[in-house]
Parts: C-alpha cells; sequence; structure tokens
C-alpha cells in the first residue's frame, strides 16, 4: 500500500492546495477586490468630475477673459471720454477767464475814468468858486471901473473863442 497511499496523499495535498487556492481566490475577490474596484470606480467618479470642473473652469476663464476685454475697452472708451470732456471744460474754463479779464479790465477802466471824473468835479465844486471870488476880488482891485472889467472880460472871452472855441 504504499504507493496508493502515497497517491492518494500526493492527490489530497493538489486537492486541498486547489481548495486552498480557490479560498484565496473567493476572500480576494469577495473583500479585497471589490474594495479596489469601489475605490477605482471612486476615482474615475472623482476625474470624471475633476474633468468636467476642469472643462467648466476653462469655459469661465474664456467668459471671464472676454469680460474683461470688454471692460478694459470700455474702460479705455471713457478715458477718451473724459479726456475730451477735460479739453472742452478747460478750453471753457480759459474762455471764462479771458471772458472774465476782459469785464475786468473794462470795469477798472470805467472806474479809472469815474474816478477822474468824479475827482475833476470835486476839484471844479471845490475850485471854482475860490477861483471866482478870487478873480472878482483881484479885478474888483485892479479894474476899479466897470468899464475897464468889462473890457478885460471881453478880451478873455474873445482869446478862449479864437483858440478853441466858437
Amino acid at each position: 500500500m504504499g504507493k496508493f497511499e502515497l497517491t492518494v496523499g500526493v492527490l489530497f495535498r493538489l486537492i486541498n492546495f486547489g481548495v486552498f487556492i480557490a479560498l484565496l481566490v473567493y476572500l480576494f475577490r469577495r473583500y479585497v477586490l471589490t474594495g479596489i474596484a469601489a475605490r477605482y470606480a471612486q476615482q474615475l467618479l472623482e476625474r470624471k468630475t475633476l474633468a468636467n470642473r476642469s472643462t467648466l473652469l476653462r469655459k469661465q476663464k474664456r467668459e471671464l477673459t472676454a469680460t474683461i476685454e470688454d471692460d478694459t475697452w470700455r474702460c479705455d472708451q471713457l478715458k477718451k471720454q473724459i479726456a475730451a470732456w477735460k479739453r472742452v471744460v478747460d478750453k471753457q474754463d480759459e474762455e471764462r477767464a479771458k471772458k472774465f479779464e476782459v469785464q475786468l479790465q473794462e470795469m477798472r477802466k470805467r472806474v479809472t475814468e469815474q474816478d477822474k471824473k468824479l475827482a475833476i468835479d470835486t476839484a471844479r465844486r471845490a475850485i471854482l468858486p475860490e477861483t471866482l471870488e478870487t478873480l472878482q476880488r483881484e479885478l474888483t482891485q485892479e479894474f476899479t471901473s466897470d468899464a475897464q472889467q468889462k473890457e478885460y472880460l471881453r478880451k478873455i472871452f474873445s482869446s478862449m473863442r479864437g483858440k478853441g472855441g466858437t
């Protein structure tokens, strides 16, 4: 019986080894492979989610870039409009300043003329009565008779008419 037992022993050892391998394969598939498959599926899902997010972010980037370019263009246009407006306002300010300066010069000229006229009128009012009084006193002293006074006045008036009068 030695060969038979040896053959049966080897056969059972092979069967035991096969059962052990089958048990290992079963346990591997049941517990390890399902976990690996679940993680793999989760990673695939995460990759798809990341790919979708990446696509969405690229789209948002393009939209934001377009918005920024549009806003930059608008900003440049506004800067140009502001510069044009500033030139117009500066020109109007210069014109107003010139007009104000002209008006100020005219006003100064009028005030100066009025001051001169007022000074002349004041001087006439103050000097004329004194002058007439002094003249009358001197004439009275110089010319004792009315005829001499009248002749002197006539000469003065005629010389005044001859120089610039009528």
